[in-house]
């Protein structure tokens, strides 16, 4: 990190340092691959949509300390000031406070709608009301009701276009670059469809479970996969789907 500081005193007190410590830094790596900023890629580490999302936010809300090294170098030159007398434990400590109580009462004031970025407004009406379509950071929104839906389903951020032929079509794919909960990649369907009990469209996977119950349903091979358990009603294998841990026999393909 010390390479992308200009600041001669903070680059000297970043010199040797990296994420954290050696006895944290594990931990920290697992915690960021635990909560999906991060994903393993062979040996290399990749950034999420999730984590660009979260820089997208702090930024717009001013939180310019936890989006750039120059935070680590500072807290690192404090506290070999620190180790020479030359500033208290006191004062370090009252500073990290107050630079806390800023961030903490900025995201409780937060709105989706007020954190600046680049969004779009969509060419194609809402697929329930027929009011104009907008991106903010977090999810496509109607400006008139209640529809709206992620920008990053099973991990994959969406382009504009892709949503596009999504809300003209009702349906798009199949789409790679899709994350399963145990961070296997996976290909698959996406639609938006309506549902009676919310009164307004939702976007889901579609996976052909129901195509797949149809005399012509191609359903879904799970040929070369490993079954993860046994169905506890029928004691068929039960395997990961997407997002979704399902029993063979309720999607598999016919034979």
């Amino acid at each position: 990190a010390g390479k992308l500081i200009d600041d001669e005193d903070l680059r000297d007190a970043m010199a040797g340092k990296g994420l954290g410590t050696p006895a944290t830094r594990a931990a920290i790596i697992e915690g960021l691959l635990n909560e999906k900023y991060l994903l393993r890629e062979g040996r290399e580490m990749m950034p999420t949509a999730k984590a660009f999302q979260l820089m997208t936010l702090l930024r717009g809300l001013g939180v310019n300390e936890l989006t750039a090294p120059e935070l680590t170098g500072e807290w690192e030159y404090k506290l070999s000031q620190m180790e020479r007398g030359k500033i208290s434990r006191e004062e370090f400590m009252r500073e990290i406070a107050q630079m806390t109580q800023v961030i903490v009462k900025r995201a409780k004031e937060y709105n989706n709608d007020t954190i600046p970025g680049d969004y779009a407004t969509l060419k194609t009406p809402c697929p329930n009301c027929g009011a104009v379509v907008k991106e903010n950071y977090r999810r496509f929104a109607c400006t008139k009701c209640e529809f709206s839906m992620s920008k990053t389903p099973g991990s994959r951020q969406f382009e504009v276009a892709e949503v596009e032929e999504l809300l003209t079509n009702r349906t798009i794919g199949p789409l790679q670059g899709f994350r399963s909960k145990m961070g296997r990649p996976f290909a698959a369907i996406l639609k938006i469809s309506r549902d009676e009990e919310i009164k307004n469209f939702k976007l889901e996977f579609d996976f052909g479970q129901n195509d797949g119950e149809g005399e012509n349903g191609e359903g879904v091979d799970f040929t070369g996969q490993t079954p993860l358990g046994a169905c506890p009603k029928c004691g068929s294998g039960v395997y990961e789907l997407g997002l979704s841990y399902v029993c063979e026999k309720s999607v598999a393909k016919p034979k």
